[in-house]
């Protein structure tokens, strides 16, 4: 339960800084969630947590069509911190939780 709550998030991909929610919660060593970037909102899948780290795939919408990414993340008290990568990006983001 380590990871569980709503997070402000943000950071910047390709030139482009990114600022939303992310909400999880798991149980056991499953992990579910939602992002919610603009008025986007995306499904997190195959998510895992481990103690205070967890791991999901994300299917984002981009102006290139829809792209998958590998997230990972590790919380600390309130602060979240993690990667989004692709073959082209490897974006960090980090945020505080607000819930």
């Amino acid at each position: 339960m380590a990871v569980d709550g709503t997070y402000k998030i943000s950071g910047e991909a390709m030139g482009t800084v990114l600022e939303g929610t992310l909400e999880l919660a798991s149980s056991g060593s499953k992990l579910a969630g939602t992002a919610r970037i603009g008025s986007q909102m995306i499904e997190l899948k195959n998510g895992k947590a481990d103690g205070d780290s967890f791991t999901a795939d994300v299917t984002a919408p981009t102006p290139m069509g829809d792209v998958k990414f590998k997230m990972s993340g590790k919380v600390a008290g309130d602060k979240i911190s993690g990667r989004l990568k692709t073959l082209m990006v490897n974006a960090k983001y980090e945020g505080s939780r607000i819930k």
